[in-house]
């Protein structure tokens, strides 16, 4: 039988675009006795209410305007195993609920993001921030902590997570009304899941479509990654030093005579110069969040969170990199070492994994063995009781 699926879609003044969005969840390719699909009118002021009550849904009001508090309404009515996250500005393909499910292969899944692209794309803006941030899952700084926490960008616009794990890691933060999705998915992972990457699983969603909506996304998206990053600093030392955000200034002209000596089409050195606006804008939000006092309760600094010692995720080349939580140190792993930590992961003993790597590589199973255990001493992990994250 399917897993129930509950879709949660938080609604704010959409009166000419929500019919489209829940067309397109009405019409999905999955079982209707399986699929769940909760609207939440957070407070809107126009048509949007009786728009949702002309759609098979269940409908919910939330007085408070705050897209977070908005889903986690949803998240406490929801009845599904999964619980998956749309927004109302966007149209989900046919199969996207079937697409999603696929990463849930075994293991300590805990959740799964899908590609989105933009919806009819009609102009230059729409089209380079399809670009920006489609690059920016895969964009590599030389930090390995940075590295291993960017490719795990993903937004509730094409998310789903399995409930118990959303039950166990907490919901959304409430204080954060930008960048809350991220923050979620990070600390899913913190507490030993993946999250994985689908890219058949595809959202079109209606970007912003003038330069004026661009700029306001612009120092949205970099004030509140200041203060994600500011949330994870203490645990993974991550820097937010103002002073060092101010340094991206400096960037700017050393990336706009990069650009200018490269042989790129209009198109491409356009989206070079765009990308100058976020490092420019970096240091002006990074600046305001500091000086934000209520921003002192955004961070993890209570005893109750206790993050895995060693998490692990696959990067966009398909190979494994884990990361030693504690002592701040990252590991990338062959191909033979991945496949082997993959099948640790499923709950394989290390006498399985011998027999299957032997097969696969040609290799004697006792050498097997021995490269395995000398692979969990290198990362930090207890070789006798095969102390990693295991499946669940």
């Amino acid at each position: 039988m399917m897993p129930k699926i509950s879709v949660i879609v938080p609604v704010y003044n959409e009166e000419r675009i929500v019919g489209d969005c829940l067309k397109a969840l009405t019409g999905l390719d999955y079982p209707k006795d399986r699929l769940e699909l909760i609207i939440i009118d957070n407070n809107s002021t126009d048509k949007s209410a009786s728009i949702i009550r002309g759609f098979d849904v269940r409908y919910f009001f939330e007085k408070r305007r705050n897209r977070s508090i908005a889903r986690n309404t949803g998240i406490r009515a929801a009845c599904g195993d999964y619980i998956a996250f749309t927004d109302a500005d966007c149209i989900v393909d046919r199969d996207w609920l079937r697409r999603l499910m696929t990463g849930f292969d075994g293991g300590r899944v805990g959740g799964c993001g899908g590609r989105t692209v933009s919806y009819k794309p009609s102009n230059f803006i729409e089209r380079y921030l399809d670009w920006f941030f489609f690059k920016k899952q895969f964009v590599k700084t030389g930090n390995f902590v940075e590295d291993f926490f960017t490719g795990l960008i993903f937004g509730t616009h094409n998310l789903i997570f399995r409930a118990d794990v959303l039950r166990r890691t907490g919901l959304f933060d409430e204080k954060m009304t930008a960048s809350e999705d991220i923050d979620l998915v990070w600390r899913v992972c913190l507490h030993g899941y993946q999250v994985r990457y689908a890219p058949s699983a595809v959202v079109r969603h209606r970007r912003k479509a003038s330069f004026t909506e661009l700029m306001k996304e612009v120092f949205e998206y970099t004030y509140w990654q200041y203060v994600l990053l500011r949330k994870y600093d203490g645990m993974l030392g991550i820097s937010i030093d103002w002073f060092l955000h101010m340094l991206n200034i400096l960037r700017v002209p050393a990336e706009l005579v990069r650009i200018s000596m490269r042989q790129e089409t209009d198109t491409r050195f356009l989206y070079a110069l765009f990308d100058c606006l976020w490092d420019l804008a970096a240091p002006v939000t990074g600046f305001y969040a500091r000086m934000q006092s209520g921003l002192e309760g955004i961070r993890y600094s209570s005893p109750g969170f206790a993050p895995e010692r060693v998490i692990w995720r696959r990067d966009a080349d398909g190979g494994v990199m884990v990361l030693d939580i504690g002592n701040r140190r990252g590991f990338r792993l062959d191909d033979m070492a991945a496949l082997m930590w993959e099948k640790m992961n499923i709950g394989k003993s290390k006498e399985e994994i011998a027999a299957d790597i032997g097969d696969i590589y040609d290799v004697d199973k006792k050498t097997v063995i021995s490269d395995l255990e000398d692979m969990l001493k290198d990362i930090g992990c207890d070789t006798g009781a095969m102390a990693f994250p295991g499946a669940s």
